[in-house]
């Protein structure tokens, strides 16, 4: 006598197959994620290096310092970074003894770069590091103008009525700067640079 099986329902004949495509299709997509990531690696080591030596110089410039968006008034005890570029330290004992420039003298030749506007200006003296200037760990470069732990005067230039100022492409958005920041050599009087902030 032959045993007839008992027929499997909808759900039962949907569910098993479903599964099965469901698994395959999780796997087919992980191993084309993987091979994905791992041209993108193989095309672009230089980017993937890079990315990490830039974290690792920004730590080494801007570790323990507080993160800002304009040159304070008054500089706390642990520094400040300026959008992420810019750091502001308090000077040595050995730099603030060297000091031959007042802040009144780095406000006139600063003037001179902000084309001798009439604007508010405050002076802040600190060390100064521009953290692009500064090659990343074990980067070397030749004819690099390093700007790192300069005493400096920092005189910002406030606008009462901010003009757009063009950085990049053209095509860029329009931006409205408040303050105009000149770095003054604090020993020589000398431009150090120059940087907009909000």
């Amino acid at each position: 006598m032959r045993k007839v099986s008992k027929p499997r329902t909808f759900s039962e004949r949907v569910v098993i197959p479903a599964m099965l495509v469901l698994a395959g299709g999780i796997i087919v997509t992980t191993i084309v994620g993987l091979f994905l990531a791992g041209m993108t690696a193989s095309k672009n080591p230089v980017r993937a290096s890079s990315l990490s030596n830039n974290q690792a110089r920004f730590l080494a410039l801007a570790g323990g310092t507080t993160p800002v968006s304009e040159v304070p008034s008054v500089l706390p005890s642990g520094g400040v970074t300026v959008n992420k570029i810019f750091v502001l330290l308090p000077l040595s004992t050995a730099q603030a003894t060297g000091i031959r420039m007042t802040a009144t003298q780095a406000v006139t030749i600063a003037r001179e770069y902000a084309n001798a506007q009439p604007f508010t200006a405050t002076a802040l003296l600190a060390r100064f590091t521009d953290i692009n200037s500064v090659p990343p760990p074990g980067v070397v470069e030749t004819n690099a103008r390093i700007i790192q732990n300069v005493p400096a005067w920092i005189v910002t230039f406030t606008r009462s009525n901010p003009e757009d100022v063009i950085q990049g492409p053209k095509s860029a958005h329009p931006w409205y700067p408040t303050h105009f920041n000149i770095v003054i050599n604090a020993n020589t009087g000398t431009f150090v640079e120059g940087f907009f902030t909000a």
